[in-house]
């Protein structure tokens, strides 16, 4: 088993691929996100005073579609990475950049995407991403943020529950898609020796450098990193430790 720390929707779309494969995966809430209500006309005139729109989350991407139509055509639409540009064209048709090297918004800055003549305004969630403001602060880059959402640590919060999901001996492996979601599993694995314990014990699949930092810096040396954060190669480092365990 293998379990996916995604939020919903997007845990379903990859349950359901790897169920293609006879790879059995479940759903690890280990966020909550609480949508903040706002006004769509005055949020297509904010977004459509910048150059371009940046969408930190699939989250995001969710939130925006039902504005899309009304977005002026020469904004330029950027997502952390391969699987939200994926994700958006499925759902509007919309081209968006992002940073072949991986995902995340080090790897933005490291593409050169966000420009020091560029204006951005990006829509996402509270607390906003650290690396990311201060870049944009330093770099005396003009932008704004668009708060759509608020995330919580909901596995702290419901920590016997997260405790039965994670400690379950069928699994084989965490799927783990943001830096965000590390942090909260290693907080729940900080109070639960029974946590830690299974965390040191099965394979930690990220999707980029970050999160595999940050899991090493917390201990752990069992970590695979993907090739990038497709589905597609989520789908084939599980085959690899599949066929490795045969």
């Amino acid at each position: 088993m293998y379990l996916i720390t995604r939020p919903e929707p997007q845990a379903k779309v990859l349950i359901d691929l790897l169920a293609k494969q006879q790879i059995k995966a479940k759903s690890l809430p280990l966020m909550q996100i609480d949508l903040h209500n706002f006004e769509a006309e005055k949020l297509v005139r904010q977004i459509n005073g910048y150059n371009s729109l940046m969408m930190v989350s699939p989250t995001a991407i969710d939130c925006l579609l039902p504005l899309f139509d009304k977005l002026k055509s020469e904004l330029n639409l950027i997502v952390a990475g391969k699987s939200s540009a994926d994700y958006l064209f499925e759902k509007m048709g919309k081209t968006a950049l992002f940073s072949e090297r991986g995902s995340g918004i080090a790897e933005l800055i490291d593409a050169d995407l966000i420009k020091k003549e560029g204006s951005y305004i990006i829509a996402g969630g509270t607390p906003h991403n650290q690396l990311l403001t201060k870049y944009l602060r330093e770099n005396v880059i003009r932008h704004d943020f668009i708060d759509l959402y608020q995330r919580t640590n909901s596995a702290i919060l419901n920590l016997t529950q997260t405790e039965k999901i994670i400690c379950d001996p069928q699994n084989i492996g965490i799927i783990i898609t943001s830096s965000s979601l590390a942090e909260y599993l290693y907080d729940c694995a900080k109070i639960s020796s029974s946590i830690l314990q299974m965390l040191s014990k099965v394979h930690l699949v990220t999707l980029h450098p970050n999160i595999t930092q940050k899991l090493s810096h917390a201990g752990f040396n069992n970590i695979i990193e993907t090739d990038n954060a497709s589905n597609q190669a989520i789908i084939n480092t599980i085959r690899k430790i599949e066929n490795e365990r045969k």
